[in-house]
């Protein structure tokens, strides 16, 4: 078999929920080597309980195993192809071994919250310090700047604030109910993984590193183009379409 478009790079995901974890694995289908870092005080959201209810579902064989956590299938489907560690980032060991591994790296990819790699210590200006071609993207729902960067969403909101759930809704359903199919975090992740091999083919011809900022939401709104654009041309607000195809 020959080798894979992305052997010899490596990544460093801090990555939350779907839509970070899922570009990291996109990224490994590439042949990446994916290193997943996760925090010792918060576990991951997708991961199962460490002790499931009798008849918990959702797991390899309906079996959740000695090690739970590591059978859920809502972790499983969005991490394979990487490697792991724990660290505490908030203790001066913890940044300073997340550095170390930065150095010798050459995409960081995080989907926290906006401000919150500030905080640490973590932005692109502190890792560009420690390896200068770094490409790093921060993928917060709304954005690093801009006036929405202050809220912290899941992919429901940002599938409300897009116009999705209005649009895929039916005439008669409550649109305040969010829905359990989160197309933005799985938008957000192919666009994040085009965003970094633009900034990789950038690299190679230059040598310099990259920092992108995206917007989760940002990245849904052009799969409702028909409708912002009946909005935009004609001053027409689409209904909810409920089954029909337009």
């Amino acid at each position: 078999m020959g080798s894979l478009p992305l052997e010899g790079i490596r990544v460093v995901e801090l990555g939350e929920a779907w839509a970070g974890p899922y570009g990291g694995t996109l990224l490994g289908d590439m042949g990446a080597e994916v290193i997943k870092v996760e925090s010792i005080q918060r576990v991951p959201i997708t991961r199962s309980p460490l002790r499931p209810a009798p008849g918990a579902i959702g797991y390899v064989g309906d079996e959740p195993g000695d090690r739970p956590w590591e059978r859920f299938d809502s972790y499983n489907s969005a991490n394979r192809n990487k490697m792991g560690i724990t660290l505490d980032l908030t203790r001066p060991k913890g940044l300073t071994l997340l550095k170390r591994l930065v150095a010798l790296s050459d995409i960081v990819i995080e989907n926290y919250a906006a401000g919150q790699v500030q905080k640490l210590g973590i932005d692109y200006p502190a890792l560009r310090a420690v390896k200068p071609d770094i490409i790093m993207i921060s993928m917060p729902g709304f954005g690093v700047e801009g006036p929405y960067k202050g809220f912290v969403t899941l992919g429901d909101s940002i599938d409300a604030v897009a116009g999705h759930t209005a649009l895929r809704g039916y005439p008669d359903e409550d649109l305040s109910q969010s829905s359990n199919i989160l197309h933005p975090d799985a938008v957000a992740a192919v666009t994040a993984v085009f965003a970094v091999l633009t900034a990789l083919n950038f690299r190679l011809r230059t040598g310099e590193g990259q920092f992108i900022d995206m917007s989760q939401a940002e990245s849904v709104m052009p799969h409702l183009g028909a409708a912002i654009m009946d909005y935009t041309m004609n001053g027409r607000v689409q209904s909810s379409l409920g089954n029909r195809h337009h």
